[in-house]
């Protein structure tokens, strides 16, 4: 989709945050993914996705009705060590024999998929794949100048990442590892990207809530969930 520079902020938020407001209960053609026996989805993954991905013998694949679904872990093992095995095997399979253009045929950095039951993590890149919730945090960094007024300090993304490479951005911005939390996340992002020392950002920041949105890319036709 191509942006205008004339739209308002409602028009891009609408852009974006652009699921339907019933997609829970309205969501094929998508596959829901469950983490047996937790009966709510934890994401929403694409027919040819199911089709492609490389499942191991953990996943039980339900057609008919639409579902992916992790098996429940065996006795002695927990759902942390034995849904984090399944995705992992799925995951590196898909990456050596280079499956899926947006794995870019690496591995990655993990998230944590929000709302498990126990700790279970997916691989960065592959998080779309899976079409599960990730977690960002973002600072806006501003200071005021003589006359009261705020100046904010508005970065400008590498020419060399993989997402909307040499575009504006916030301050700092990065997404949460698995095992941060978001102060955990600005503070080492603020480092990396602004220069920012850890005790400087940890005595000025302040939380501004958390703001969530469902998308589905216009091109991929993905589904994901953003807290951010």
């Amino acid at each position: 989709m191509t942006l205008s520079s004339d739209l308002k902020l409602l028009d891009l938020i609408t852009a974006i945050d652009n699921a339907p407001l019933d997609f829970a209960s309205n969501y094929a053609p998508y596959y829901r993914l469950f983490l047996s026996p937790d009966p709510r989805p934890h994401g929403f993954i694409l027919p040819a996705t199911v089709s492609l991905m490389p499942w191991p013998t953990s996943f039980t694949i339900d057609h008919d009705n639409g579902t992916v679904t992790l098996n429940e872990p065996a006795s002695g093992s927990t759902l942390t060590e034995h849904a984090n095995a399944a995705f992992q095997e799925a995951v590196d399979k898909a990456v050596d024999d280079d499956l899926f253009p947006i794995l870019h045929k690496e591995h990655s950095e993990y998230f944590r998929i929000v709302g498990a039951r126990e700790f279970v993590q997916v691989e960065r890149f592959a998080a779309p794949l899976f079409g599960i919730a990730t977690r960002g945090a973002h600072l806006t960094g501003y200071v005021r100048g003589g006359d009261g007024g705020i100046k904010i300090w508005v970065a400008r993304r590498s020419r060399h990442l993989f997402s909307y490479p040499g575009l504006l951005d916030s301050t700092v911005a990065g997404g949460i590892k698995a095992s941060d939390t978001p102060l955990a996340c600005i503070k080492a992002e603020s480092t990396e990207e602004a220069c920012l020392p850890p005790d400087l950002v940890s005595s000025s920041v302040e939380p501004a809530g958390a703001i969530t949105l469902d998308n589905i890319n216009q091109k991929s036709k993905r589904f994901h969930s953003d807290i951010i």
